[in-house]
């Protein structure tokens, strides 16, 4: 995907509802020729300005749940961040968003209402080791991870006034086809190459070829019923189509036959678990995700060299899983002392595994 180097929001002053401030900063940056990861230390609130515009984002909210009383406040803290990603994305960003199984639907929905499109859902068991301190009681306990994405903004023609409107671009497509009144039978004569008749009645999800978007725009375009508007316009946030702009607003979606919906290895082994490892005097993070659960995702859903956004980078898991992977990262740790953890774990990646070949630059408290 090609991205903007700068941050396309603009500044926001609105209140901040975030609960997990911190009024120091501090800020690591491993850089190498596969691209910097760079770890700061504050509300990801504070660093969202600071970071160029994402291709996917991986945001473990688990731990906003537990820290929050209900939630409803942990959707109320939650809601900016949604918009904010979308605000700072371009068309064709993919989000993950690991939550607590009981409380996604309401998260969910918070999602949906910023404009993120709902893609796919995996479900998965952790051990009791993994649950909140305020639910040990539970012998185990699944969290969900969904997958979004940024759809392009269309302007709908069907609203009067027209309305600027995301969708995906499959939703735009079957919109476009329904408004021509064009038979599928017809289509399908012009386009024997591709299931085009399923594409544009949902029952498949393929990724429709450039080349056959273009046929599928000429046929509409010579067949369709007269219109004063034209069949297939621009999305706003594009000049022209191009092969290049098709690609980008596609998100990556790497997934092999073998891909299930119910993982069971998201849960860290024991020594890689931060209560075993030495926190001084702070509380333990509730929640931890393995940095081969990271890998599976950037590798279903990322490319070689694509920037990665972890807001709530806790343990530097996914910091960790995304420098591996050739990605370049920005992460934020709120805790002081979740913020020395995944900086000495992140050290220990680079001149302990030699992942890449980088000098380390730490600014602290």
């Amino acid at each position: 995907m090609t991205r903007s180097s700068q941050n396309p929001r603009t500044a926001d002053s609105s209140e901040n509802l975030d609960p997990f401030l911190g009024t120091d900063s501090g800020q690591m940056t491993l850089p190498d020729a596969s691209g910097p990861v760079t770890l700061e230390y504050g509300t990801p609130d504070t660093c969202y300005e600071n970071w160029p515009s994402p291709d996917a984002i991986l945001a473990d909210v688990t731990g906003v749940s537990a820290a929050t009383q209900s939630v409803s406040d942990a959707c109320r803290v939650l809601q900016p961040h949604f918009e904010t990603w979308m605000q700072s994305s371009a068309p064709g960003t993919t989000l993950w968003l690991i939550t607590p199984t009981g409380d996604w639907p309401s998260i969910h929905s918070e999602a949906e209402s910023a404009g993120w499109d709902h893609r796919t859902t995996l479900t998965w068991r952790k051990d009791r080791g993994d649950v909140p301190c305020t639910q040990d009681d539970i012998d185990e306990v699944t969290v969900t991870c969904a997958r979004y994405v940024r759809p392009p903004v269309f302007e709908h023609v069907r609203d009067h006034p027209p309305t600027p409107r995301t969708c995906s671009i499959q939703s735009w497509i079957q919109s476009e086809w329904e408004r021509s009144e064009v038979s599928r039978s017809l289509i399908e004569d012009r386009i024997p190459e591709f299931p085009i008749a399923e594409y544009l009645t949902g029952e498949s999800e393929l990724k429709l070829p450039f080349s056959v978007f273009i046929e599928l725009r000429d046929c509409i375009s010579e067949y369709g019923k007269q219109n004063i508007i034209p069949y297939f316009w621009t999305p706003l946030e594009i000049d022209e189509w191009t092969e290049q702009t098709w690609d980008d607003i596609h998100p990556v979606f790497e997934a092999d036959a073998t891909l299930t919906t119910l993982w069971t290895d998201v849960s860290p082994s024991p020594e890689n678990r931060l209560d075993e490892l030495n926190l001084g005097d702070s509380p333990t993070l509730p929640t931890q995700t393995t940095i081969e659960t990271w890998r599976k995702l950037l590798k279903l859903t990322t490319t070689s060299d694509d920037l990665v956004w972890v807001p709530f980078a806790g343990a530097g898991d996914a910091c960790i899983a995304s420098k591996e992977m050739g990605r370049e990262c920005c992460g934020a740790v709120a805790g002081r002392d979740a913020y020395r953890v995944s900086q000495s774990r992140l050290e220990d990646a680079v001149f302990g595994r030699g992942i890449g070949n980088t000098q380390v630059s730490f600014t602290d408290f």
